[in-house]
């Protein structure tokens, strides 16, 4: 697990809020005192918050370990390599999954690649989860790209045919012709790297250069500006895959939440949870239950893949799909957020005790692991 940089009350997304005795026969005080002192303020805040509240992180795990009897261990990524480094034997009974659970770029990829190492290192017992190859895949980000737009060629059903064009600068730019494009980053999260651009001298495009433009590791690219992504926002579906003998390796996919976020007028992030009753369904030409059927859609294409255990084996668990829509009503994936990168907005958009979401997440995660 990757440390974040603030205090968790400066996480408002990633904190929920945990008064006293809600999460009795679960988190005990006693418990929670204990990740407190184990864990630091980046992840428990007890005493020193207005408002008490765990990391959406440890409340996962939390579950996994209180609700389905499963040991649970927190290490850093270098206090998990240097435990690596003593290579304590395991029964031969035992298995472990060694979980990069991290919900920003924190840890550089020099230390993604060292921690890997340690895991291979300790044999068969240990099991990574996700794989080296989806995080590096997930952060590049182009490729997710290529593959959405990939899926949306080969839709049959109209509706799910269109996709925002992307630069990528890999020949003269697709987009010369727009006035204002959106210029994005990989390695990036919550929309740091994003920015409305006429020109940039980031972009591959805009350059000889005979690949992509890269500061340092990072690369730029820019796609088509969607007005109704600025205006109207975007949704965020949580998706989440549970036990069903019939369904695709034994697991069915399920939208558990929707919600819309927007900026506004300074330029903050509002969170909002959606029904298919909202007024919101007014204000675009698409309706709740197109967008129930393009998610899915996605998701099942993705899981369909030859290449879904190595790029995209955490969506056996679950996702996040940011979905934008169109002027003329098409939606569009403009992200496919690993769940355990995604901020769930619990506090913010989910009725008390705000941890639905990480019930449902911790009963897939336990369930994928037999």
């Amino acid at each position: 697990m990757a440390k974040p940089i603030q205090e968790i009350w400066e996480l408002p997304d990633l904190a929920i809020p945990v008064p006293k005795g809600r999460l009795e026969g679960i988190l005990g005080d006693e418990c929670l005192q204990d990740l407190e002192q184990r864990l630091g303020n980046g992840f428990v805040a007890l005493s020193n918050s207005k408002s008490p509240s765990l990391h959406q992180a440890v409340l996962v795990m939390e579950f996994v370990r209180a609700i389905h009897g499963r040991k649970v261990t927190y290490k850093s990524i270098d206090e998990f390599r240097e435990m690596c480094q003593k290579k304590v034997p395991l029964p031969a009974s035992r298995s472990v999954v060694a979980f990069l659970y991290q919900t920003t770029y924190t840890a550089t990829s020099a230390q993604i690649h060292a921690y890997f190492d340690s895991v291979e290192y300790l044999g068969a017992q240990f099991r990574p989860y996700p794989h080296r190859t989806e995080i590096i895949w997930d952060a590049r980000k182009v490729p997710d790209i290529e593959v959405l737009d990939e899926i949306a060629r080969s839709a049959q059903n109209r509706r799910f045919s269109y996709r925002p064009i992307t630069c990528f600068g890999n020949s003269p730019c697709e987009l010369s012709e727009e006035v204002i494009t959106i210029q994005k980053r990989s390695t990036s999260c919550a929309s740091r790297h994003v920015k409305q651009v006429k020109k940039s001298h980031l972009l591959r495009c805009s350059s000889d250069k005979s690949r992509l433009r890269s500061e340092g590791s990072e690369v730029y690219f820019h796609q088509k500006y969607e007005p109704l992504l600025m205006t109207f926002g975007e949704f965020r579906v949580f998706v989440v895959c549970f036990e069903r003998a019939c369904a695709l390796r034994g697991r069915e996919p399920s939208i558990e939440h929707i919600v819309r976020t927007r900026w506004s007028e300074d330029k903050s992030c509002v969170a909002t949870n959606v029904t298919p009753t909202d007024a919101l369904w007014q204000e675009i030409p698409a309706s709740p239950k197109e967008l129930h059927k393009y998610v899915l859609y996605v998701v099942s294409c993705l899981r369909q893949r030859t290449d879904w255990a190595k790029h995209y084996e955490s969506l056996e668990v679950g996702v996040r799909l940011d979905v934008g829509v169109s002027e003329t009503g098409l939606f569009f994936v403009n992200e496919i957020t690993r769940w355990y990168s995604a901020d769930f907005f619990s506090s913010t958009t989910l009725e008390a005790p705000h941890t639905q979401l990480c019930d449902k997440y911790a009963t897939a995660l336990h369930s994928y692991f037999p």
